[in-house]
Protein backbone atom coordinates (compact mmCIF):
# COMPACT_ATOMS: atom_id res chain seq x y z
CA UNK A 1 0.00 0.00 0.00
CA UNK A 2 2.93 1.98 1.06
CA UNK A 3 4.90 1.95 -2.40
CA UNK A 4 1.41 2.03 -4.44
CA UNK A 5 1.02 5.56 -2.56
CA UNK A 6 4.11 6.92 -2.78
CA UNK A 7 3.56 5.90 -6.78
CA UNK A 8 0.43 7.98 -7.03
CA UNK A 9 2.35 10.86 -4.85
CA UNK A 10 5.19 10.79 -8.00
CA UNK A 11 2.55 10.68 -10.69
CA UNK A 12 0.44 13.81 -9.21
CA UNK A 13 3.89 16.19 -8.85
CA UNK A 14 4.81 14.86 -12.58
CA UNK A 15 1.61 15.97 -13.47
CA UNK A 16 1.46 19.04 -11.58
CA UNK A 17 4.95 20.44 -12.83
CA UNK A 18 3.68 19.38 -16.48
CA UNK A 19 0.78 21.45 -15.42
CA UNK A 20 2.70 24.23 -14.64
CA UNK A 21 5.09 24.06 -17.47
CA UNK A 22 2.11 24.53 -20.21
CA UNK A 23 0.38 27.30 -18.15
CA UNK A 24 2.07 31.01 -17.16
CA UNK A 25 0.56 34.28 -16.27
CA UNK A 26 2.88 36.18 -18.41
CA UNK A 27 0.68 38.42 -20.36
CA UNK A 28 3.34 37.86 -23.24
CA UNK A 29 3.05 34.21 -23.17
CA UNK A 30 -1.13 34.20 -23.17
CA UNK A 31 -1.56 36.81 -25.92
CA UNK A 32 1.16 34.27 -28.28
CA UNK A 33 -1.14 31.36 -27.01
CA UNK A 34 -3.95 32.94 -27.81
CA UNK A 35 -2.56 33.64 -31.48
CA UNK A 36 -1.15 29.94 -31.47
CA UNK A 37 -4.89 28.72 -30.78
CA UNK A 38 -6.28 30.74 -33.94
CA UNK A 39 -3.23 29.85 -36.56
CA UNK A 40 -3.23 26.41 -35.72
CA UNK A 41 -6.36 26.07 -37.78
CA UNK A 42 -6.05 28.78 -39.91
CA UNK A 43 -2.68 30.03 -41.18
CA UNK A 44 -1.98 31.74 -44.21
CA UNK A 45 0.89 30.11 -44.99
CA UNK A 46 2.21 26.36 -44.61
CA UNK A 47 5.13 24.25 -43.73
CA UNK A 48 5.50 22.70 -47.28
CA UNK A 49 4.65 24.34 -50.28
CA UNK A 50 4.29 23.11 -53.87
CA UNK A 51 2.96 19.68 -53.61
CA UNK A 52 -0.29 19.41 -56.04
CA UNK A 53 -2.77 17.32 -54.96
CA UNK A 54 -1.96 17.11 -51.08
CA UNK A 55 -2.27 20.24 -50.34
CA UNK A 56 -1.53 21.82 -46.65
CA UNK A 57 -4.05 23.38 -44.21
CA UNK A 58 -5.42 25.29 -43.14
CA UNK A 59 -3.10 25.81 -40.48
CA UNK A 60 -0.28 23.98 -38.80
CA UNK A 61 -2.12 21.20 -36.68
CA UNK A 62 -0.53 18.42 -38.51
CA UNK A 63 2.58 19.60 -37.28
CA UNK A 64 2.09 19.98 -33.31
CA UNK A 65 3.19 16.78 -32.57
CA UNK A 66 6.53 16.72 -34.26
CA UNK A 67 6.70 20.39 -32.99
CA UNK A 68 5.97 19.30 -29.25
CA UNK A 69 8.83 16.57 -30.01
CA UNK A 70 11.45 19.27 -30.99
CA UNK A 71 10.28 21.70 -28.67
CA UNK A 72 10.67 18.55 -25.78
CA UNK A 73 7.43 20.01 -24.33
CA UNK A 74 3.89 18.10 -23.35
CA UNK A 75 1.43 20.92 -23.84
CA UNK A 76 -1.24 21.85 -26.43
CA UNK A 77 -0.18 24.81 -29.23
CA UNK A 78 -3.11 26.77 -27.57
CA UNK A 79 -1.03 27.05 -24.23
CA UNK A 80 1.28 29.59 -22.68
CA UNK A 81 3.77 27.03 -22.07
CA UNK A 82 4.13 25.94 -26.17
CA UNK A 83 4.65 29.74 -26.59
CA UNK A 84 7.37 30.21 -24.28
CA UNK A 85 9.59 27.09 -25.20
CA UNK A 86 8.76 28.19 -29.04
CA UNK A 87 10.03 31.44 -28.19
CA UNK A 88 13.16 29.65 -27.03
CA UNK A 89 13.42 28.21 -30.30
CA UNK A 90 12.95 31.45 -31.80
CA UNK A 91 15.85 32.79 -30.27
CA UNK A 92 18.00 30.01 -30.58
CA UNK A 93 17.09 30.24 -34.73
CA UNK A 94 17.79 34.06 -34.60
CA UNK A 95 14.33 34.93 -34.86
CA UNK A 96 12.43 37.31 -32.92
CA UNK A 97 10.83 35.40 -29.92
CA UNK A 98 7.40 35.99 -30.15
CA UNK A 99 6.84 32.84 -29.02
CA UNK A 100 3.62 33.13 -32.11
CA UNK A 101 4.28 30.65 -35.14
CA UNK A 102 4.82 32.32 -38.26
CA UNK A 103 6.11 31.45 -41.48
CA UNK A 104 9.75 31.82 -40.65
CA UNK A 105 9.49 29.99 -37.83
CA UNK A 106 7.86 26.97 -39.75
CA UNK A 107 10.48 27.94 -42.21
CA UNK A 108 13.07 27.27 -39.58
CA UNK A 109 11.13 23.81 -37.68
CA UNK A 110 10.87 22.75 -41.43
CA UNK A 111 14.61 23.11 -41.78
CA UNK A 112 16.00 21.41 -38.74
CA UNK A 113 13.65 18.52 -39.55
CA UNK A 114 15.17 18.26 -43.10
CA UNK A 115 18.57 18.65 -41.85
CA UNK A 116 18.33 15.33 -39.66
CA UNK A 117 17.80 13.31 -42.90
CA UNK A 118 21.33 11.93 -44.48
CA UNK A 119 19.19 11.65 -47.76
CA UNK A 120 19.05 15.29 -47.99
CA UNK A 121 22.61 16.06 -46.26
CA UNK A 122 24.27 14.39 -49.08
CA UNK A 123 21.95 15.34 -51.57
CA UNK A 124 25.03 16.93 -53.66
CA UNK A 125 26.08 13.85 -54.48
CA UNK A 126 23.94 11.49 -57.16
CA UNK A 127 21.16 9.59 -55.10
CA UNK A 128 22.75 5.99 -54.09
CA UNK A 129 20.63 3.49 -55.98
CA UNK A 130 20.40 0.53 -53.94
CA UNK A 131 22.70 -2.63 -55.38
CA UNK A 132 20.04 -4.66 -55.78
CA UNK A 133 22.65 -7.76 -54.11
CA UNK A 134 22.74 -5.74 -51.06
CA UNK A 135 18.53 -5.89 -50.47
CA UNK A 136 16.71 -8.70 -48.66
CA UNK A 137 13.25 -9.18 -49.39
CA UNK A 138 10.47 -9.35 -46.70
CA UNK A 139 6.43 -9.81 -46.63
CA UNK A 140 4.80 -7.01 -46.46
CA UNK A 141 1.29 -8.66 -46.37
CA UNK A 142 0.74 -10.84 -49.36
CA UNK A 143 3.38 -8.41 -51.13
CA UNK A 144 7.28 -9.19 -51.54
CA UNK A 145 9.24 -6.15 -50.87
CA UNK A 146 12.62 -5.45 -51.19
CA UNK A 147 15.19 -3.16 -48.82
CA UNK A 148 18.62 -3.32 -46.97
CA UNK A 149 19.82 -5.75 -45.15
CA UNK A 150 20.58 -3.21 -42.25
CA UNK A 151 17.35 -1.34 -43.00
CA UNK A 152 15.26 -4.57 -42.24
CA UNK A 153 17.31 -5.76 -39.00
CA UNK A 154 16.67 -2.29 -36.99
CA UNK A 155 13.10 -2.27 -38.25
CA UNK A 156 12.43 -5.99 -36.83
CA UNK A 157 13.80 -4.84 -33.41
CA UNK A 158 12.04 -1.47 -33.61
CA UNK A 159 8.57 -3.45 -34.37
CA UNK A 160 9.38 -6.09 -31.96
CA UNK A 161 10.01 -2.92 -29.64
CA UNK A 162 6.35 -1.25 -30.33
CA UNK A 163 4.90 -5.20 -29.98
CA UNK A 164 6.39 -4.88 -26.51
CA UNK A 165 4.44 -1.55 -25.65
CA UNK A 166 1.41 -1.80 -27.47
CA UNK A 167 0.63 -5.58 -28.33
CA UNK A 168 -2.94 -5.50 -29.11
CA UNK A 169 -2.37 -3.05 -32.27
CA UNK A 170 0.20 -5.42 -33.72
CA UNK A 171 -2.72 -7.32 -35.19
CA UNK A 172 -4.43 -4.05 -36.76
CA UNK A 173 -1.03 -4.07 -39.05
CA UNK A 174 0.27 -1.45 -36.96
CA UNK A 175 4.06 -0.63 -38.65
CA UNK A 176 3.39 -3.02 -41.82
CA UNK A 177 5.70 -2.48 -44.05
CA UNK A 178 3.59 -0.77 -47.09
CA UNK A 179 6.67 0.33 -49.34
CA UNK A 180 10.55 -0.17 -49.55
CA UNK A 181 13.27 0.02 -52.47
CA UNK A 182 11.70 1.03 -55.59
CA UNK A 183 13.33 0.33 -58.96
CA UNK A 184 13.97 4.06 -60.32
CA UNK A 185 12.32 3.26 -64.13
CA UNK A 186 9.50 2.39 -62.70
CA UNK A 187 8.95 4.24 -60.23
CA UNK A 188 9.65 7.64 -62.82
CA UNK A 189 6.83 6.05 -65.14
CA UNK A 190 4.14 5.69 -61.87
CA UNK A 191 5.18 9.48 -60.81
CA UNK A 192 4.55 10.62 -64.80
CA UNK A 193 0.77 9.16 -64.31
CA UNK A 194 0.00 10.00 -60.82
CA UNK A 195 -1.04 13.72 -60.06
CA UNK A 196 -0.87 13.06 -56.98
CA UNK A 197 3.11 12.53 -56.73
CA UNK A 198 6.05 15.06 -56.55
CA UNK A 199 7.01 14.59 -60.05
CA UNK A 200 9.83 16.91 -59.22
CA UNK A 201 11.47 14.47 -57.03
CA UNK A 202 11.13 11.67 -59.39
CA UNK A 203 12.22 12.74 -62.70
CA UNK A 204 15.06 15.72 -61.93
CA UNK A 205 16.28 14.37 -58.55
CA UNK A 206 16.01 10.92 -57.16
CA UNK A 207 14.00 9.37 -54.30
CA UNK A 208 14.98 7.60 -50.93
CA UNK A 209 13.45 4.93 -51.54
CA UNK A 210 15.53 4.22 -54.77
CA UNK A 211 18.28 3.82 -52.16
CA UNK A 212 17.03 1.17 -50.70
CA UNK A 213 16.97 2.80 -47.19
CA UNK A 214 13.53 4.34 -46.61
CA UNK A 215 10.06 2.70 -45.79
CA UNK A 216 6.80 3.72 -45.46
CA UNK A 217 4.78 2.30 -42.54
CA UNK A 218 1.16 1.83 -41.58
CA UNK A 219 0.60 4.53 -38.87
CA UNK A 220 -3.35 4.53 -39.53
CA UNK A 221 -5.76 6.05 -42.00
CA UNK A 222 -9.41 7.66 -41.99
CA UNK A 223 -12.05 6.19 -44.09
CA UNK A 224 -12.08 8.24 -46.53
CA UNK A 225 -7.92 7.40 -47.98
CA UNK A 226 -5.40 5.05 -47.48
CA UNK A 227 -2.37 4.54 -45.85
CA UNK A 228 -0.04 6.87 -47.90
CA UNK A 229 -2.81 9.06 -48.87
CA UNK A 230 -1.33 13.02 -48.98
CA UNK A 231 -4.33 14.07 -48.23
CA UNK A 232 -4.01 16.88 -45.57
CA UNK A 233 -6.93 15.61 -43.94
CA UNK A 234 -5.50 11.99 -43.76
CA UNK A 235 -1.85 13.13 -42.50
CA UNK A 236 -3.63 15.25 -39.92
CA UNK A 237 -5.11 11.80 -38.61
CA UNK A 238 -2.33 9.95 -38.72
CA UNK A 239 -0.23 13.04 -37.18
CA UNK A 240 -2.26 12.21 -33.72
CA UNK A 241 -1.94 8.41 -33.84
CA UNK A 242 -0.85 5.83 -30.85
CA UNK A 243 1.60 4.66 -33.49
CA UNK A 244 2.67 7.82 -35.13
CA UNK A 245 3.48 9.46 -31.65
CA UNK A 246 5.64 6.02 -30.30
CA UNK A 247 7.78 6.75 -33.80
CA UNK A 248 8.70 10.45 -32.73
CA UNK A 249 9.74 8.84 -29.33
CA UNK A 250 11.63 5.59 -30.35
CA UNK A 251 12.46 5.82 -33.67
CA UNK A 252 15.63 7.88 -34.08
CA UNK A 253 16.77 4.55 -31.30
CA UNK A 254 16.42 2.06 -34.21
CA UNK A 255 18.27 4.49 -36.71
CA UNK A 256 15.01 5.98 -38.68
CA UNK A 257 14.16 9.57 -39.38
CA UNK A 258 11.02 10.87 -40.42
CA UNK A 259 10.30 12.89 -43.87
CA UNK A 260 7.75 15.13 -42.18
CA UNK A 261 5.39 15.74 -44.97
CA UNK A 262 4.55 12.19 -44.58
CA UNK A 263 3.67 10.40 -41.41
CA UNK A 264 4.16 7.61 -43.03
CA UNK A 265 7.97 7.36 -44.47
CA UNK A 266 10.61 6.52 -42.20
CA UNK A 267 14.44 6.27 -43.14
CA UNK A 268 16.98 4.57 -41.80
CA UNK A 269 20.80 6.10 -41.20
CA UNK A 270 23.94 5.38 -39.02
CA UNK A 271 22.92 8.30 -37.30
CA UNK A 272 20.14 10.06 -36.46
CA UNK A 273 20.67 13.81 -34.71
CA UNK A 274 18.67 14.88 -31.59
CA UNK A 275 15.35 16.97 -32.06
Amino acid sequence: MRIALAALAILLAVSARAEAACSSWNPVWRAAAAANAKSVTASTWTFFEGRKGAEEGPGWDMYVPLILRTLDIRCEASDPGFAKALAGFQRRAKLKPTGRMDAATARALRGRWQWRRDFLKKAAKACPLADVATLQPVYAGDTRVLADRRVLTAYTHMRRAFEDAHPYMIRFGALDILSAWRDPAKDREVCKDNPTCNGVAKTDHCSSHWSGMALDLYVGMTGDYGPIDSNYENRLYQSRTVIYQWMLDHAGEYGFVNYPFEPWHWEWQEEVPAY
